[in-house]
């Protein structure tokens, strides 16, 4: 191992003896990290990142350990700049909530599913915010005149096709992003870090059986995903970051396969299975409690007691 040195003392000077002092504590934190998960070799990483420059930091690494753990600390760090929130679609199983209200828009214990991820974003210093809007997109023009830094996209292809067409509208913003569904509860704040290395989707390991999509990860990297779950492996939710030069590779696969005429798909779809050799994804990992995805008046309810009366309204039917 080639010995750690610093090309910054050089003198004795108080300034030098203290910069020192830095410089050692910040040296035991790296040598700490490499027993850590992949995580905290991210948070070691941006921390010296914050106090050197890339290419003295890169150099700290490979003295130390020239291996491919160190190489992939030393990958090009991201931050996102910017976000999009999908909420062009109809919500048919919210129904009937959703004949009058949008389903990002709907109240849980009196608060807006999309408030929730909008205060996350900028919680996190993300302010640049595109929502695409479709289903009563009226609404979403009047919610964004009171959110500094919200734009709405109107999305004209909503009702005839899948949500493809909502990215697609939006690709000029790809790029340093973070894309995200409007219709979800952000308990933890944290899963919204702006930091990143590779692109890729926040995940939770599933153990036993679920019919989510699951993605099979090896070395941090994406390796497969099913769309009909399966068990032992990271159930994909739906917030997921963008390098730049991902974000012009979505944006020309989704041109390709949205102009070519593949409209019924999930714009998920372009980056995990039509172009899926094209990219090296990662995942962000976190916890089932720091999220829920409302996705039907059941879940709704079982979130929201208010709204048990519509299940048994249902029932009735």
């Amino acid at each position: 191992m080639v010995p750690f040195s610093s090309p910054f003392f050089s003198g004795k000077s108080a300034e030098e003896a203290k910069k020192k002092k830095v410089y050692r504590k910040k040296r035991k934190i790296f040598f700490q990290s490499f027993l850590l998960k992949q995580e905290g070799r991210r948070k070691v990483m941006n921390s010296l990142l914050s106090i050197f420059d890339k290419k003295c930091a890169q150099k700290y690494i490979f003295d130390f350990a020239g291996n491919e753990e160190a190489q992939e600390m030393c990958e090009e760090s991201h931050i996102v700049k910017r976000a999009i929130i999908m909420a062009a679609g109809v919500g048919n199983r919210m129904y009937p909530l959703t004949l009058k209200t949008p389903k990002p828009l709907i109240r849980v214990n009196g608060v807006r599913m999309i408030d929730t991820v909008v205060d996350g974003l900028r919680s996190n210093g993300i302010t640049e915010i595109y929502v695409v809007a479709g289903h009563l997109k009226e609404q979403f023009h009047e919610w964004a005149k009171e959110q500094p830094g919200v734009k709405v996209i109107d999305n004209p292809y909503y009702e005839t096709c899948n949500n493809i067409s909502s990215l697609y509208v939006a690709r000029e913003y790809l790029g340093d992003c973070i894309i995200l569904d409007g219709d979800q509860i952000i308990y933890n704040k944290e899963i919204l870090d702006p930091h990143f290395t590779l692109s890729g989707y926040n995940a939770v390991w599933c153990e036993g059986e679920t019919k989510e999509w699951l993605m099979q990860v090896s070395g941090g990297v994406v390796q497969s995903c099913s769309r009909t779950g399966g068990k032992h492996g990271w159930q994909l939710y739906s917030i997921s970051r963008w390098s730049a030069e991902d974000g012009a590779r979505l944006r020309r696969h989704l041109e390709q396969e949205f102009e070519g005429g593949n409209t019924q798909i999930y714009w998920d779809d372009v980056a995990m299975f039509c172009h899926f050799d094209e990219y090296r994804l990662g995942i962000r990992e976190m916890s089932r409690e720091d999220i829920i995805e409302i996705d039907g008046i059941d879940e709704l309810a079982q979130a929201d007691p208010g709204y048990k009366e519509y299940i048994a309204g249902s029932a009735g039917e």
